[in-house]
């Protein structure tokens, strides 16, 4: 494979598309980083949105207008992005800290000593904000004592390091607040990621908008019309209104275009796009870029959007 079609899909895979949503989380989170910086208190907010919407985009924006660099022995992690456990305790959760701090030991050492290392590196590596992604991960494999424990630790933890926190998952994360009043109030900025809409006239315009963003990105030669109505309606429907899956869509045809000089009318392209990496079953009347199709949510059981009830084992009260 040629180095620079190469070097062309990967740059063109890390476009990042300011629609609406995305710009008002940055924007918060930033405000939310100057006010700490010139002294204010810092505050904790909830970042919440369906698999698909963003989350992890707003993450690595943040980090990449605060870049990591060298002081001395510590390295500079300006922002820093945690993955919650699979199946999380308050010592996986530590843990998953550490590996974040670049802790060069994370699994040494009791949950104390761990928190007491996590809080030292904080410190010298100058971090701003620490994010704490997948969160509904305590809700999904947690247990009640653990999500109660979490609850306690977090709190303990976010105002002795004493920088801005951000606990980012599905929507159900939010139910983690629900047993903790203390922790809930520190949280009490909650912001969202939406899927996109076409069920008015100014949403519809929004989505062409984004698809024009990425046709905008590329050589007049490869452009494709995404935002032409017809072709707009189609992607979103192919995609269910999640950013991801645009991305999917539209990088696959790019991809196509340069690696196989592909000079298919993109409607084709973006047909057989759906089928390798959104649908392989789909039926070409359920393939939103077939002829005669139609056009409808893919949400129904079998699709690839089918709509299932969260699975959550933990069981989740309030104190008493």
């Amino acid at each position: 494979m040629n180095s620079n079609v190469t070097e062309d899909i990967q740059s063109f895979e890390s476009i990042v598309v300011h629609h609406a949503g995305f710009v008002e989380a940055v924007s918060h989170l930033h405000l939310t980083l100057k006010m700490s910086a010139a002294g204010a208190s810092p505050k904790h907010s909830l970042l919440l949105g369906e698999s698909g919407t963003g989350k992890t985009w707003v993450a690595k924006h943040l980090q990449s207008l605060y870049p990591a660099g060298v002081d001395g022995d510590y390295l500079l992690l300006p922002i820093v992005c945690v993955q919650t456990p699979a199946s999380p305790s308050i010592k996986s959760l530590a843990e998953s800290l550490l590996v974040a701090l670049q802790d060069p030991i994370p699994d040494r050492g009791t949950t104390t000593a761990k928190r007491a290392r996590a809080l030292h590196l904080a410190k010298c590596s100058k971090v701003r904000m620490i994010i704490f992604d997948e969160f509904q991960h305590f809700i999904d494999n947690g247990h009640s004592n653990s999500l109660q424990s979490v609850a306690d630790w977090l709190k303990g933890f976010i105002d002795e390091c004493e920088i801005p926190c951000v606990l980012m998952g599905l929507p159900r994360s939010a139910q983690i607040l629900r047993i903790n009043e203390q922790l809930r109030r520190r949280f009490s900025t909650h912001l969202q990621l939406l899927p996109f809409s076409i069920n008015s006239a100014l949403a519809f315009e929004e989505f062409q908008m984004v698809l024009n963003e990425f046709d905008l990105v590329l050589p007049l030669s490869l452009r494709c019309g995404y935002a032409e109505a017809d072709i707009a309606k189609r992607i979103f429907f192919a995609s269910n209104g999640l950013i991801a899956n645009v991305r999917k869509l539209v990088l696959g045809v790019y991809e196509l275009k340069m690696l196989d000089d592909r000079q298919d009318p993109s409607i084709n392209l973006l047909k057989r796009v759906f089928t390798r990496d959104i649908w392989r079953e789909a039926p070409p009347e359920l393939n939103p870029f077939s002829d005669g199709c139609t056009l409808r949510l893919l949400n129904k059981p079998g699709e690839p959007f089918e709509i299932s009830a969260p699975k959550t084992r933990a069981s989740i009260g309030r104190r008493s």
